[in-house]
């Protein structure tokens, strides 16, 4: 039998990567490629796909949420979560026993996924699904009693732990996070949005691609048109885009 997938990433080589993979599979065919949640839901109005392989982070409406907003209806299909999500994330997918690609992922991992979640297509109890679902939403937007204290990375073969306070700004690049630090610039495949969230209250987002440390910021100046320069202690100069305005106004004046 051949099952249809549907797939959704806001990164178009992951979208890409992922319908290279699929197609070496005679057993599924691809419905579609989306961008983002909302593409996901207005295509699932029409069409149910067999499996859904959904990316967690991505702008406006996120792939839980989209798993959420699906579980409440009476729906015959599987979800894969696709991640760069830290440990703990995998843990909560684990005890929901729901299946997950961990980025960077191979053929391997994808067949392994897809062959379990062809085997839950026929045996899927609906409102327990729904409910494990629910136990994952709420393991991951209860926040942490501690911030991150530090961050762990591989390079060369070692584990090198970069404290939070030595950290200047973080950049989105690609499916990467830049470190920054007085010594040099670390690559952490991660994404920046997951780390906005564990980080200490001293670190603010200022554009969808930049967190700084307000600990290293030396200036700040009002560029005109919502857009503020953040000039740091290594030197480099952050420049925030419009729609960080009211936010950054509100660290700003406190």
């Amino acid at each position: 039998m051949i099952r249809t997938v549907l797939i959704a990433d806001d990164e178009p080589n992951a979208r890409e990567y992922l319908t290279r993979l699929i197609s070496k599979r005679d057993d599924l065919k691809l419905l579609g490629a989306m961008k983002n949640g909302q593409e996901v839901l207005n295509f699932c109005q029409t069409m149910m796909p067999d499996i859904l392989i959904l990316d967690i982070e991505m702008p406006g409406v996120n792939g839980l949420e989209v798993a959420r907003m699906l579980t409440r209806k009476s729906i015959k299909t599987t979800i894969i979560f696709s991640t760069a999500f830290d440990q703990y994330a995998i843990d909560a997918f684990n005890v929901a026993a729901i299946g997950y690609l961990l980025k960077p992922y191979g053929q391997q991992q994808l067949n392994q996924v897809i062959d379990r979640s062809l085997a839950q297509l026929m045996t899927q109890d609906r409102a327990e699904f729904s409910k494990k679902i629910q136990s994952v939403w709420e393991q991951l937007e209860r926040k942490p009693n501690d911030h991150l204290q530090a961050i762990e990375i591989k390079e060369k073969g070692l584990i090198r732990t970069i404290p939070a306070e030595e950290l200047i700004q973080l950049e989105a690049d690609s499916e990467y996070v830049k470190l920054h630090t007085h010594q040099s610039v670390f690559l952490h495949r991660t994404a920046l949005s997951l780390l906005e969230k564990q980080l200490p209250p001293y670190f603010r987002r200022v554009h969808r691609s930049f967190i700084i440390n307000t600990n290293h910021m030396t200036s700040y100046k009002y560029l005109g048109e919502n857009r503020f320069e953040f000039t740091m202690t290594n030197k480099m100069k952050v420049t925030s885009s419009r729609s960080y305005r009211e936010a950054i106004n509100q660290w700003l004046t406190k």
